[in-house]
């Protein structure tokens, strides 16, 4: 997938339950719910994102969440953002 433009695109991560064993049970209400409302994994940055040397592929980012566009590929949902709508680049402590 490549994004075009000043994009980026992410795969929302969304909110799970446990249950008492090891199994995940994934929060299938009619609104998913973002981890932490705005986190996501991304997938592709465009040619003129502000993030391009910032942002690769697999880069955990947090994003502000009512703003995107959603589409699916393969029944795997997506987000197409505009760059300015990225917040920050979450990076492993």
């Amino acid at each position: 997938m490549k994004a075009l433009g000043e994009t980026i695109i992410i795969r929302p991560v969304y909110s799970e339950t446990k249950s008492n064993g090891t199994i995940i049970i994934p929060d299938i209400k009619s609104r998913r719910k973002y981890v932490g409302n705005f986190y996501g994994i991304v997938i592709a940055v465009g040619k003129h994102s502000r993030w391009k040397n910032d942002l690769k592929k697999g880069d955990r980012v947090a994003f502000v969440r009512h703003e995107g566009i959603k589409f699916e590929v393969d029944r795997v949902e997506y987000l197409k953002l505009k760059d300015k709508w990225v917040l920050c680049k979450i990076e492993e402590v």
